[in-house]
């Protein structure tokens, strides 16, 4: 602010110098054009004021000379004379014109008001280029960064609020809070954490004052640096993270690749060097910091990968609030050990036929194909999950469609399991199949939605039809009636009871007895076996899929719809 102050100061002193000049020369042709017409005439020259400017030469004339008060006096229109009396020799008498010519000029048409106006058209060009365009903080010279994406985005001092797609300007830049992502003209990507400090002039090296940073360099851009007060982070083709702390060593996490950290001296040769691989992390210490040795050094420290912000978290922060929660809470249940199966309906870009299972223990495995043994067909589609930014799959009971699980003798618990899904049914009449497994009509494993318009179970419409092969279980009526998603639950123990949950509430309780033993097994989604009644596929959308080998609390279940259940930010 002080630097602009100053700048804004001298020109306008200059634009103030170079009007008053302008005004004292037009000033002197005037009086000289005055003299000469009064040397033709034999007049006296008309006493205009302007005798009250310093009698010096035009070149020794200096900006101190110049008083407001000689301005004024310039400018201020000259009082006109009386007019000389007029002899009327003849009624036909011709005017004096020497006279009239002798007649002091208005203010407009005297030449040196042109010029004037000529020198005040000048100053207003100069003020716009050399004052308001250099000064305004919005108006400076832009930098080699644009503005890709910003999350809560504050930045500091005078800077606007920086729209997506715009170029950011040279200088030091300060993000308070937030997080943003900035794209250099080379392709190399930065994303900030808030508070962070940095300086970029060229497209090649980025300065972090502090705060943290992760870089991800594309081949074509090797040789990208990160500089900091205790060394400089050298790019050979990788993503990584910097963090710079006040006071504190420079931690430098590598990711992909490989970086080569530097540590050097004011003249710029190297003191320390070292090559960082994927995974690994090293503090860079200088000699400010560092008790011994007095060059500084780097030495390797434990990865925090967690302390950056990567690409995938960062357009995770940029989902509604809601959203996240779910995300949040995904991450969470699919590292349980006890999970048997995880399907999060999210595939559908990536493998548009199939239903990728997410669970730790058993990813890679257990993924469903689309449709029935002997049937290609009877592909369910792609739809809007329980979220609006994730996948669900809309099946069809017209088609007959369907997921096949291969999942072999073993997949099934014997003690105890859990079976969660979110369902939205397209015709809540309709009885259909949620997941079954049956090996000529003997069931192993069956989750049936009564319909209101079911005939075979006609005290139970809007139940919950159960088997775990060893005799079923139907509930009453205790699905809501209100179209929607809900979240349905079941649990049960082997030799315990079938707990049939609803949006996170224990809706009934009923005896079950124990499993069928370990079997090979092949599972169907949103159809019955194919000797079954055809006409009782699902009918909807479904998604987030889990079946777990234990049974899971209330408080869990609870848990899970709440960070599932659709609402504001959905």
């Amino acid at each position: 602010m002080r630097q602009l102050d100053a700048e804004l100061r001298a020109d306008a002193a200059k634009i103030t110098l170079l009007g008053r000049l302008s005004l004292v020369r037009s000033a002197l042709l005037e009086e000289l054009s005055q003299k000469k017409l009064s040397d033709i005439s034999g007049l006296p020259a008309a006493s205009t004021g302007q005798s009250a400017l310093p009698a010096a030469p035009f070149t020794e004339l200096r900006s101190d000379d110049m008083t407001e008060t000689m301005i004024l006096q310039v400018l201020q229109p000259e009082p006109e004379a009386p007019p000389p009396p007029i002899v009327n020799l003849s009624r036909r008498a011709k005017p004096n014109r020497s006279a009239a010519k002798a007649r002091p000029r208005h203010l407009f048409g005297a030449p040196w008001t042109y010029a004037g106006i000529a020198a005040l058209l000048v100053a207003s060009v100069l003020i716009w280029a050399g004052v308001i365009h250099r000064g305004a903080p919005g108006r400076r010279p832009t930098g080699p960064l644009t503005l890709t994406q910003s999350v809560s985005a504050r930045w500091g001092g005078h800077a606007p609020n920086f729209r997506q797609g715009m170029r950011l300007p040279m200088g030091k830049l300060t993000l308070e809070s937030g997080l943003a992502k900035v794209m250099f003209s080379n392709g190399v990507s930065m994303i900030i954490q808030g508070p962070t400090t940095f300086y970029a002039s060229s497209a090649r090296q980025v300065y972090l004052n502090s705060g943290r940073v992760v870089v991800a360099v594309p081949h074509t851009a090797i040789g990208f640096s990160v500089a900091t007060i205790n060394g400089t982070v050298v790019d050979l083709g990788t993503e990584f993270g910097v963090a710079v702390r006040l006071h504190k060593p420079t931690q430098v996490n590598v990711f992909r690749g490989h970086v080569r950290a530097e540590i050097l001296t004011a003249a710029g040769s190297v003191v320390a060097s070292k090559v960082v691989a994927q995974n690994q992390a090293v503090k860079m210490v200088s000699a400010a910091d560092a008790d011994s040795p007095a060059n500084g050094f780097i030495v390797p420290t434990a990865p925090q990968p967690l302390a950056f912000v990567r690409p995938s978290q960062l357009a995770m922060a940029a989902l509604p609030p809601g959203y996240q929660r779910w995300r949040a809470f995904s991450e969470q249940l699919r590292r349980d050990p006890s999970l048997r199966a995880y399907y999060t309906f999210d595939n559908g870009q990536t493998a548009p036929h199939e239903l990728i299972n997410r669970a730790a223990t058993t990813a890679g495995r257990y993924n469903g194909h689309f449709g029935a043994p002997g049937d290609n067909h009877s592909y369910p589609r792609w739809s809007r999950g329980q979220w609006g930014h994730k996948g669900a799959l809309a099946f069809s009971n017209v088609r007959h469609t369907a997921v096949t699980l291969h999942v072999g003798a073993h997949f099934i618990p014997q003690q105890a399991m859990t079976i969660a899904v979110w369902l939205r049914p397209t015709d809540p009449g309709r009885t259909g199949h949620i997941i079954n497994e049956s090996i000529n009509q003997w069931t192993r494993l069956d989750l049936v939605w009564l319909g209101s318009h079911c005939v075979e179970f006609p005290q139970n419409k809007m139940g919950f039809y159960f088997d775990w092969g060893s005799g079923a279980v139907i509930t009453k009526a205790i699905a809501p009636s209100t179209p929607g998603w809900m979240f349905l639950v079941v649990t049960v123990r082997r030799g315990g009871r079938a707990n049939f949950y609803i949006n996170g509430r224990l809706m009934q309780s009923l005896p079950c007895a124990g499993p069928a033993g370990p079997h090979a097994t092949t599972l169907l989604i949103g159809r019955p076996e194919p000797m079954a009644n055809q006409k009782e596929c699902w009918d909807g959308r479904m998604d987030e899929l889990a079946i777990c080998g234990r049974e899971l609390s209330g408080a869990e279940i609870a848990a899970m719809y709440q960070a599932g259940r659709p609402g504001s930010g959905r």
